[in-house]
């Protein structure tokens, strides 16, 4: 009867080494999965960025769309040749005035009281 007492309890603690043993494995293979360098936490954060550059990518694009466009209309040579428009560019950006105008430039003093 004591031989059988000894057999359970080796059993009993050998199954306990066992199931310990599969636990930690799998809790290391979980850890090594999420925080490695090929793991999830580096897929997510690589997806983020793709999506991040990929919008910018669209913005850069539409941007350079626009810009196209601008560039047709100051083209002398271009269909969609617009002489105005460079005219308000002038205007506008370098502050330059037709003979006989002259330029008021007109600042705001008032402050914010906010």
């Amino acid at each position: 009867m004591a031989g059988r007492r000894t057999r359970k309890a080796r059993r009993r603690r050998d199954s306990s080494r066992h199931w310990t043993f599969w636990v930690l494995g799998i809790f290391v293979t979980v850890i090594i999965l999420v925080f490695s360098d090929l793991g999830l936490l580096k897929l997510y954060k690589l997806k983020k960025e793709s999506r991040q550059i990929r919008e910018e990518i669209v913005q850069l694009k539409s941007e350079i769309d626009s810009l196209n466009g601008m560039r047709d209309q100051l083209d002398e040579d271009s269909p969609d040749f617009d002489p105005e428009l460079i005219i308000r560019i002038a205007r506008e950006k370098y502050g330059m005035v037709e003979r006989g105008e002259r330029m008021y430039r007109v600042e705001d003093q008032r402050q914010d009281k906010h």
